[in-house]
């Protein structure tokens, strides 16, 4: 962990809106490294060891969790999941406030646009451009190894193409399971 969380004050909620806007961005470095170090896309807030430093004695309120959740949240970082195969959205936003035991976040070391930069990017230098690919095949597939997407949640690899649907790149093809859905890329 970074010298910040071995800091007694930067797990008391900052009054100051200066100071607490640094002290959010901090926090948001810190979640966003240790997902990425842990390859951790989705976590059960109060199971989150971020929260607590044993070794100082010291605790993030959950007012404090819910601030750092919301700014995650604005950054395009992190989304609750609500149990809608990767559409998320508004009405996970909306529920922002509430930190309770069963809530889980999705956590985005990598923002959906860009997993959908990427994933254009891929598709045009590994002349996938035309071809018809399973979205497992993307994220597990013999040739994912090496790829931005190896061992990628498909929830988001999903967003990252409906995005790049959305923006006439690329089709996505309904599949008997999420991981059978196929995805077609355009030269677009």
């Amino acid at each position: 962990p970074p010298e910040c969380w071995s800091s007694p004050p930067f797990f008391t909620l900052q009054p100051v809106a200066v100071t607490r806007e640094k002290q959010l961005t901090l926090w948001a470095d810190v979640v966003l490294d240790w997902a990425k170090t842990t390859n951790t896309w989705s976590m059960a807030l109060h199971k989150c060891p971020l929260w607590a430093n044993p070794t100082i004695s010291r605790r993030l309120s959950d007012e404090g969790v819910a601030a750092v959740v919301a700014h995650l949240i604005a950054k395009g970082n992190a989304e609750w999941e609500t149990g809608d195969n990767g559409s998320g959205g508004a009405a996970a936003a909306a529920a922002v406030g509430e930190v309770g035991a069963g809530r889980r976040l999705r956590i985005m070391w990598k923002t959906v646009a860009n997993v959908a930069n990427e994933l254009i990017a891929h598709a045009r230098e590994s002349g996938m451009i035309g071809s018809v690919y399973t979205v497992f095949e993307l994220h597990s597939g013999d040739d994912a190894p090496g790829t931005p997407f190896h061992q990628m949640d498909p929830w988001l690899l999903r967003r990252a193409i409906v995005l790049l649907e959305e923006q006439g790149k690329a089709a996505l093809f309904e599949g008997a399971t999420s991981d059978a859905e196929g995805v077609k890329f355009f030269s677009a």
